[in-house]
């Protein structure tokens, strides 16, 4: 592999080991959990921003009235993402997390479609109807409906689909997208120091500095994410994206003992059914687009 691959790998890597992470903090609210990963991250952006003297690209886009319509949007399904991921993790739920980033790139698939309309092969449609048959069974058999798992697929989803086209460094982008949601944030910190609803006054010494570390340990990933894929392909990457929920499953089956469900075990049988069947479309694409290129930089 080439390096970029290494550095994608490592992202995913990191990713999937962050469930240990926010296990950690399980004794916070999750809602304050989530409002100090906000500051910290605009934080940590705003220093690299500075390190990098990039102040001039984010006046630029934060004048960019196209671009903000949907970087606005877009920070409010990755708190979304974030908020759900963090309580899945922290009350329990870390298998549904893992099956959550199993079913993103179906999903994904499926709003390119509806949105973009993005024909699909119907190798890709077969995947997609396997995941809704999954579904299904499990609301009408078991009655139980892996709702952790699809809002943090979903909100990923619909957050990659409003960032499709904008050419953005991941520090800017990050930046600005969390800086929507810093007044919420703050109003909900002091809310929650005001109630005592935080759960901050259980925290050790080392629990704080996981805490205000989550600044740093949001946007590396995402930094690693950005360098590695500029010499790493998109099938690569998809196949790659994988070892992120299968650390994830691990670490809630074997570290934490959760069980596994009988509607969970249906659907994790149907998302493997779909991507084997969604795999080898990526790689035929990006079969075609490498050709492709090959062919322009020869003509």
């Amino acid at each position: 592999m080439k390096r970029g691959a290494y550095y994608v790998l490592l992202t995913y890597i990191i990713w999937g080991s962050l469930t240990i992470y926010w296990k950690q903090l399980s004794g916070l609210n999750a809602v304050f959990s989530l409002s100090m990963r906000v500051l910290c991250s605009v934080a940590f952006c705003a220093i690299l921003i500075s390190w990098r003297g990039s102040w001039k690209r984010v006046r630029e886009m934060l004048r960019d009235s196209r671009a903000m319509k949907l970087l606005i949007p877009a920070g409010i399904m990755i708190a979304f993402n974030w908020g759900f991921y963090i309580y899945a993790v922290t009350s329990g739920h870390i298998l549904d997390a893992g099956m959550a980033y199993f079913m993103n790139p179906i999903l994904a698939i499926l709003l390119g479609a509806i949105v973009f309309k993005e024909k699909l092969s119907s190798r890709q449609w077969a995947a997609v109807l396997v995941v809704g048959v999954g579904l299904g069974y499990g609301v009408f058999v078991y009655g139980q409906f892996p709702t952790f798992a699809f809002v943090i697929a979903g909100s990923f989803a619909i957050y990659g689909a409003l960032k499709k086209g904008l050419q953005l460094e991941s520090e800017i982008a990050l930046f600005v997208e969390t800086s929507v949601l810093i007044l919420p944030a703050l109003g909900y910190l002091i809310y929650s120091g005001i109630n005592g609803t935080s759960g901050m006054e259980q925290l050790n010494i080392a629990q704080w500095i996981l805490l205000l570390s989550s600044g740093a340990i949001t946007s590396i990933p995402l930094l690693l994410y950005a360098e590695g894929m500029k010499t790493t392909s998109m099938s690569m990457s998809g196949i790659l994206m994988y070892i992120n929920p299968t650390i994830q499953l691990l670490i809630g089956a074997l570290l934490y003992k959760e069980r596994l469900s009988s509607s969970n075990l249906v659907m994790f049988v149907c998302i493997f059914i779909a991507m084997v069947l969604y795999v080898p479309t990526v790689l035929q694409r990006d079969g075609r687009i490498e050709n492709k290129n090959v062919e322009e930089e020869h003509a």
